[in-house]
């Protein structure tokens, strides 16, 4: 009578072998120290066909549970829904071992020969010493119209034992059958197999493959029974030197295969919100004015202007309890506007950046892109800046940006109204920065736009003296600060050009013909840089 296998639950099985071929199965099962009886239960939807059994380890045994195939199948997605299959009846498994035959990719650098092993990470135990050099061996296939000129000789091996090589395993769904192909793709990579490719990114599972052919015209399968036996048998040694202790503490494949798909769909989120939050920017404006910003910047000279960010009205304005919500600076073609509006949005920029709820747009105006300039453009990129600072666009603005984008329908002005208070609701309060508003089209419908804005918002304008009436029409409670070239501005900007770094030849006049220079310049100046 024949000894009565042992009967393990399901859940005391903890590596998972995966072997995609007949041979490789049989390979599998001859590793086995113990076999033990037939799962009494699988899952309704698991088609696996398993063999059960253990492997001695330093301190006790490592119960594993050999998974194949069905007749037929074999490369990545097989693989996948078998490894799937076998945690929904297996679900205690830890790790798994995706263990069968590769192609090798023989090279000066790798001695990879039939026979040998490859596994895909370097901290497992040495059988050998890999080795170096020239790395065929006779296939096993008619080699009659060959040309025996490129017949490539390798050193002999002082003995039969299988190498061990450990690196990058190339996975597809394509059998490599040509040497050129081989060479052109492998990309330092030791050997090509088609079934980990969908296992490797989601399920804890380490390749291991025996090498049958070297991918190319000669490709047989003289060599694979051979090569199924090696790789198995490098996966028992693995075992048997693997604390199966250590793995009980492991966390469940199944386990991290969940968090795995969570972080997957937690990224799959990101990008389709990602998407339709750069449409919506999109829909919003074309208007880019952190280009334009930079621009400004960078041809304001250091320390000039400060005396606006000390003016009381604006202190007074970018407080938090402000006396009006409008604040103008107007002054004459030259008077330094822009540069002026550049510095009040960098002062923005920094209570920004110390609190939160504090929000900021802004718009450089120009007469030569009144065609892009629209209103709707203008408030479009205001309202862009203010939703891109939110940790997420609110329900209400995507909804509304959802609809009118399945209609074909631009922004409009009745949007830019909703948006506003969708987009200033969530900050404390909201500063909005609009430079050169003279050289708007439609100033009117611009000024009617903003005056119908929510009250958290601070407006801050720039513009020639003509538009100051049009403007206290709509904003009769205005505050307003004269523009003009200080002459501490003047004689820093040509203390920068002449001698100062922006001097291409600084050395090309004398310390009294620049001091002359200076005076005269600054006294011509009349409140203008140019």
């Amino acid at each position: 009578m024949a000894p009565t296998l042992p009967q393990l639950d399901n859940s005391e099985y903890a590596i998972g072998w995966i072997a995609a071929l007949p041979h490789e199965r049989a390979a599998a099962e001859a590793m086995l120290d113990k076999e033990h009886s037939p799962t009494r239960h699988k899952h309704t939807n698991d088609d696996n066909i398993y063999s059960l059994g253990s492997i001695n380890s330093p301190n006790r045994e490592h119960n594993v549970v050999i998974a194949s195939l069905p007749p037929g199948r074999y490369r990545p997605t097989p693989a996948a829904t078998a490894a799937s299959q076998m945690l929904s009846s297996f679900p205690a498994v830890k790790f798994g071992l995706m263990v069968g035959i590769g192609g090798g990719i023989p090279s000066d650098d790798n001695d990879i020969r039939l026979g040998d092993v490859v596994a895909m990470y370097k901290d497992y135990p040495l059988m050998a010493k890999p080795r170096k050099g020239p790395a065929y061996v006779f296939q096993g296939v008619d080699c009659s119209e060959c040309d025996y000129a490129k017949e490539v000789e390798c050193e002999e091996r002082p003995d039969q034992n299988p190498y061990i090589h450990y690196g990058t395993i190339a996975s597809g769904n394509v059998v490599i059958k040509d040497a050129r192909k081989r060479d052109s793709i492998s990309k330092n990579c030791l050997c090509f197999e088609t079934e980990a490719a969908s296992l490797i990114n989601d399920f804890p599972c380490l390749a291991i493959r025996g090498i049958c052919d070297y991918s190319d015209t000669h490709k047989n399968d003289q060599w694979q029974r051979y090569a199924a036996a090696t790789a198995a048998a490098y996966a028992k040694e693995l075992l048997q030197v693997t604390n199966a202790a250590g793995i009980k503490s492991t966390p469940e494949a199944c386990e991290v295969i969940d968090k795995r798909v969570q972080e997957i769909k937690s990224m799959v989120k990101d990008i389709i919100f990602d998407k339709k939050q750069q449409d919506m920017f999109k829909w919003l404006s074309p208007l880019n004015q952190s280009a334009r910003h930079f621009e400004s910047r960078k041809k304001r000279i250091k320390d000039t202007g400060t005396w606006l960010l000390s003016d009381p009205k604006f202190l007074n304005w970018s407080s938090k309890i402000a006396e009006s919500q409008i604040l103008c600076c107007y002054g004459d073609a030259g008077a330094g506007k822009t540069i002026l509006s550049s510095l009040v949005i960098d002062k923005l920029q920094d209570f920004v950046a110390q609190e939160s709820k504090i929000g900021l747009g802004y718009i450089y105006c120009d007469y030569r892109d009144q065609k892009e300039q629209t209103i709707e453009n203008i408030l479009g990129a205001v309202l862009k800046q203010l939703l891109e600072a939110l940790p997420e666009i609110p329900e209400a603005g995507l909804k509304i940006y959802g609809e009118r984008a399945n209609q074909g329908r631009p922004l409009s002005s009745t949007d830019v109204v909703d948006l506003l208070c969708i987009a200033c609701a969530q900050f404390s309060k909201v500063c909005v920065c609009l430079d050169a508003l003279d050289e708007i089209g439609n100033l009117w419908s611009l000024l009617d736009q903003l005056r119908s804005s929510p009250s958290s918002i601070q407006i801050f304008i720039t513009g020639r003296h003509h538009v100051q009436g049009i403007i206290h029409e709509y904003f009769r409670e205005e505050r307003s600060i004269s523009i003009e070239a200080h002459e501490s501005d003047i004689r820093r900007f040509i203390e920068h050009e002449i001698g100062g770094d922006n001097d291409l030849e600084p050395d090309a006049m004398d310390e009294t013909l620049r001091k002359d220079i200076l005076m005269k310049a600054v006294d011509s100046a009349k409140g203008v840089f140019v």
